[in-house]
């Protein structure tokens, strides 16, 4: 092996309207932590911790200075964009860009097992369709 990279993302309910989103970027190179408090059902990220443990480069803990461009954003369609614009590009760092991303992705997916408590999974699939129509096959 000459290479490995591990990511872990969990997700955890504060209370009824908040969420806790923790995750990981972890390689030969990188290791990247991100917090979110994450609104519920909102989405909107009200409180964001970023840690770059460890970086190629000594430029690259600049990046974390961008997290509180993060505050307010929603996860919903258009997310990507709104994270590489916000932690990306030239002033940012991909890798965290991408790790924000994919939380966003699992918040949105630990959602079904809150809805699950208060309505049918035909109204669940209704939500879902919204933010997946054109990004799986199952929601074409």
């Amino acid at each position: 092996m000459i290479f490995k990279r591990e990511k872990i993302i969990t997700v955890k309910e504060e209370n009824l309207h908040l969420l806790l989103i923790e995750g990981y970027i972890k390689d030969d190179f990188h290791h990247i932590t991100c917090a979110l408090v994450v609104g519920y059902p909102s989405f909107e990220i009200k409180d964001v911790k970023v840690g770059l443990l460890s970086a190629p480069m000594q430029a690259c803990q600049e990046a974390t200075k961008l997290k509180d461009n993060l505050r307010g954003l929603k996860i919903k369609p258009g997310f990507l964009a709104k994270i590489r614009k916000a932690v990306g590009g030239p002033q940012g760092c991909i890798h965290l860009a991408e790790l924000l991303y994919d939380m966003g992705q699992v918040a949105f997916q630990s959602s079904r097992k809150i809805l699950n408590r208060t309505i049918s999974n035909e109204e669940i699939e209704e939500k879902s369709q919204e933010f997946m129509k054109g990004k799986c096959i199952a929601f074409k």
